[in-house]
């Protein structure tokens, strides 16, 4: 696969990097005012430090993933580095240079302290996770080991992705997949990937595949391409144990404060932190978090001892009836534990 081409393209303040076939939206079309269409996009995801939205233009869908400047510190480094937009835009070609599948961003641009990634929603490619979820049997087989086989490749290439699991990989709903690598925005170069990291890598996969025994041993076969893979097996285990460990530490901190996953509310003599609704998951939204105040009519509350304590054991070892709230009164270290109703 070659390197996608992109043009250079100002537009009312906007300084885009545009790939040709893109070129008219950007031009005279809808992107050409940006904030207009921002107006009526559907926010997706809203963090501190971004935002993603998906919106329509040219009767197609786009996701549109906006960076924010954050702080003096940040601004000085982008001046020097250049945006966020552009170094993922940068890291995506790069990869691509290296024959890795890529799905290629319809444009990158920056304005002052903000800059932007577009790219076009494929309607034939759904998520690979999603379709892992969804397939059975043989065609699940194959696409277990069309994935190992590609996983292996991606590394062979010395492409590191921090968070490189099926969340990040596109595939054809039908048809053979032809797996495409998404998200560069944390992705590294490397000349070459020692074993050891390559096997971390595969623990932080083998946490987010849902899959039987056999269809673990079936990806590490095709990733490792050899039979006897028992002894490297035993390793992908152990570094998925401690992941899995690293990753309950980091909900229990994050699940009393302010963050992509989880935030904080108070009202009155009540306050409590909540689980954010996503696209995919359950959660809470703004107007729950009021309702949960005034009452509790929408839910199921079970009252606690010491609630921020079963609060963060709750969200450590997620699984089951995860709650969506916790709710305390000021001065109290009892509280209310919040579910979804429709859980038993």
């Amino acid at each position: 696969m070659s390197a996608p081409r992109y043009v250079l393209l100002d537009s009312r303040g906007i300084r885009w990097r545009v790939a040709p076939e893109y070129r008219p939206l950007f031009e005279s079309g809808p992107f050409a005012d940006l904030g207009r269409l921002l107006g009526s996009a559907r926010v997706l995801k809203d963090l501190r430090v971004k935002r993603m939205m998906e919106v329509s233009a040219g009767g197609r869908a786009f996701l549109v993933k906006l960076y924010r400047g954050q702080g003096a510190w940040r601004r000085f480094k982008e001046a020097i580095f250049g945006s966020r937009a552009m170094r993922e835009l940068k890291q995506l070609e790069r990869t691509a240079r290296r024959r890795v599948p890529v799905m290629p961003l319809a444009a990158a641009g920056e304005r002052g302290s903000e800059s932007y990634v577009v790219v076009e929603k494929a309607g034939d490619r759904v998520g690979l996770d999603r379709l892992l979820a969804e397939v059975t049997g043989a065609r699940r087989r194959a696409l277990i080991e069309e994935y190992g086989r590609w996983a292996r490749r991606v590394h062979e290439a010395g492409v590191a992705q921090y968070d490189f699991n099926p969340t990040n990989v596109l595939a054809r709903a039908s048809g053979a997949p032809d797996l495409r690598l998404i998200d560069f925005e944390r992705v590294s170069l490397r000349r070459s990937m020692p074993e050891r990291s390559r096997l971390r890598a595969l623990a932080k996969i083998d946490r987010m595949i849902r899959a039987s025994r056999a269809d673990r041993l079936r990806f590490l076969k095709a990733y490792l391409g050899i039979s006897d893979v028992a002894a490297r097996a035993c390793l992908v285990v152990r570094y998925a144990e401690e992941q899995r460990k690293r990753d309950a530490r980091r909900r229990r901190a994050a699940c009393v404060g302010e963050n992509r996953n989880y935030g904080r509310f108070e009202a009155g003599k009540a306050w409590g932190f909540y689980l954010k609704a996503r696209e995919g998951r359950d959660g809470l939204l703004s107007p729950d978090v009021a309702e949960l105040v005034e009452g509790l009519n929408r839910f199921r509350a079970v009252r606690v001892e010491r609630a921020l304590k079963a609060w963060k054991e709750a969200n450590g070892a997620p699984g089951g009836d995860l709650p969506l709230a916790v709710i305390l009164e000021r001065g109290r270290r009892d509280g209310v534990l919040v579910y979804d109703r429709s859980v038993p």
